[in-house]
């Protein structure tokens, strides 16, 4: 029996609704907190220090997420998911006492801390939905997870440039503490105590020349390999920023159409991961990933021949389509080459290489600047997409040589069909498929 699309289970199921609107809450501070501590403290004047803070912000968030991915495989989801909700509020409630009168050096650490404490809601997201739909074809509700979190970063940047204008910043930050509290409680409380359990090292028979039967450091190489690749992925959005940036001031345009370019760009990865959730796929992962890349690095890389803003408008629209069914697919793959026992590591791996391609991006485009322009650095960033398509080649082969995931069992839109043996299911599911 095939699997339902995602989209018609998502509106025929409640509990997976609460899953992902509460998870959502959870993760609204995402998008908001690194930009409403770069906003509230460079209206002080205050640019280096603000530069600073923010990015210990990020460089928290990379520390952290490693570490709770592999606490997550060894412990149980909701007292590690609790814990880091509390203690990052903590945090976001201390920084907000904290700003505009405490020294720069405990603003950065705090700032640090609590990008370290962030609950790591994505990745626990992730495997509620691999558990609800099924292992064997998790890449629509993958997508529509990416298209949630694209929602967060668009939405996020404007709550906080709009907050910080009309409202004290030490609000919003503590607004964000409850969110984050919020938002983890009701995800934990929606979704199923077997929805959150980590997966256990237990993998189907290997194939001949399953990648899973080598030794684990084997297994782990192809994911270090895809890693790169996606932090290759993420690194021309931080070039793109810079470069949007500088033909803005080329043209003497002001900062409106960059702002306008990133949107449409958010808007088309929105619409690309709706899409994607509802056409059948008939082409393989590995044939799906290099068009999706192409997309990407033709759309932005083409901008650098554009003659205004109005062209790049609609090249980063276009772009802007792969995005998110890009990084469901990258996760989707992620899920496949995971050695067993690692899968909640090797997800927070991905989320880890995307905030570091990205600042890697900005920080390359900062240096180029000067040197390169906003054409020579668009181009970097079609370049970018280009190599990352050739690192992931021996990643996208392993993925390919690996073994059928086993299945949890998946929803279905009409309920649990009896199993072949006659015994209930668990409400809600259905039983597992085989072969």
């Amino acid at each position: 029996m095939p699997a339902p699309h995602f989209l018609a289970l998502l509106a025929s199921h409640r509990r997976l609704q609460g899953v992902l609107f509460t998870s959502f809450l959870g993760r609204l501070p995402l998008g908001v907190v690194t930009v409403l501590l770069l906003f509230a403290l460079s209206r002080d004047g205050s640019l280096g220090l603000a530069g600073l803070v923010s990015g210990a912000a990020v460089a928290g968030l990379a520390t952290g997420g490693p570490a709770q991915g592999r606490l997550l495989d060894r412990l149980p989801t909701r007292p590690v998911l609790g814990c880091s909700a509390l203690l990052q509020a903590a945090a976001l409630l201390a920084l907000a006492l904290a700003l505009g009168s405490a020294p720069g050096w405990l603003l950065v650490c705090l700032s640090f801390f609590q990008g370290v404490t962030v609950p790591a809601l994505p990745v626990c997201v992730r495997l509620a939905l691999r558990r609800a739909v099924g292992a064997e074809d998790p890449g629509p509700a993958y997508a529509f997870d990416a298209v949630v979190m694209e929602v967060v970063y668009l939405a996020g940047p404007a709550l906080a440039a709009w907050g910080t204008a009309v409202l004290d910043p030490r609000l919003l930050l503590a607004g964000c503490a409850v969110l984050v509290v919020a938002g983890t409680a009701g995800f934990l409380a929606a979704a199923p105590a077997s929805w959150t359990t980590p997966l256990t090292p237990s993998s189907p028979p290997p194939r001949q020349g399953d990648d899973l039967s080598a030794p684990a450091g084997h297994r782990i190489a192809p994911v270090i390999c895809f890693v790169a690749a996606m932090a290759l992925l993420a690194a021309p959005f931080g070039l793109s920023e810079v470069a949007l940036t500088r033909l803005a001031a080329d043209l003497r345009t002001g900062l409106a159409p960059v702002g306008t370019t990133l949107t449409l760009m958010g808007l088309g990865s929105v619409v690309g991961g709706l899409l994607y959730g509802t056409v059948r796929r008939r082409l393989s992962r590995e044939h799906r990933f290099r068009l999706l890349a192409l997309t990407l690095g033709c759309g932005i890389g083409a901008a650098a021949l554009a003659p205004g803003f109005a062209t790049v408008h609609a090249l980063f629209a276009l772009a802007g389509l792969a995005v998110a069914p890009l990084a469901g697919l990258c996760y989707e793959i992620l899920d496949r080459l995971s050695p067993p026992g690692r899968w909640m590591r090797v997800q927070s791996w991905g989320s880890v290489a995307h905030a570091a391609g990205h600042a890697g991006g900005l920080a390359l485009a900062g240096a180029l600047a000067g040197h390169a322009g906003a054409d020579g650095l668009l181009l970097l960033a079609g370049l970018s997409v280009a190599a990352a398509t050739l690192v992931a080649a021996p990643a996208l082969a392993a993925s390919r040589r690996t073994g059928r995931p086993a299945t949890e069992g998946a929803l279905t839109p009409d309920g649990p069909p009896p199993s072949a043996s006659g015994a209930p299911p668990a409400p809600g599911l259905r039983p597992p498929t085989t072969g």
